[in-house]
């Protein structure tokens, strides 16, 4: 099997808003922020390749003083992240099986510099990915099941 550490950058995703996955940057019409990303996926299992999803990036709006303070500053509350990554993962669940979360909200949360996690969803709780040299706890931003 082949794998491919792919990034799915929350703020290239769920760009303007909580909930908005449309994206208006270049065409006030828009388009769906998601259709690169299904591409990926799609190309991905076309050629048979594991895909190893990395969530990074939070959007300025998720951030009180947006990116003043940084472009990769954790979200003022780290549920919305629970709330993204529970919906990359009902999205491409059966084509992704592997995340990663790549954000410093992790460092600041758990007090690790990356967290592993397999299938995160709203109602259950995180597993170490096989291979993974160390134990990560079960994000307190997510809901215990």
């Amino acid at each position: 099997m082949v794998f491919l550490r792919q990034e799915f950058p929350w703020e290239d995703i769920e760009i303007h808003g909580k909930g908005d996955f449309i994206d208006r940057r270049n065409d006030p019409a828009g388009i769906g922020a998601w259709a690169k990303y299904d591409q990926i996926i799609d190309m991905a299992a076309d050629r048979d390749v594991e895909i190893i999803a990395r969530l990074s990036n939070p959007p300025s709006w998720t951030r009180a003083l947006t990116d003043t303070i940084g472009t990769n500053a954790p979200p003022d509350n780290f549920n919305d992240f629970g709330d993204f990554a529970a919906t990359v993962a009902e999205r491409y669940q059966g084509d992704v099986t592997y995340y990663q979360s790549g954000m410093s909200l992790t460092a600041m949360k758990n007090g690790a510099s990356r967290m592993w996690i397999r299938k995160p969803t709203r109602n259950c709780s995180a597993t170490p990915m096989a291979g993974s040299r160390q134990l990560i706890p079960v994000p307190s931003f997510w809901p215990e099941h």
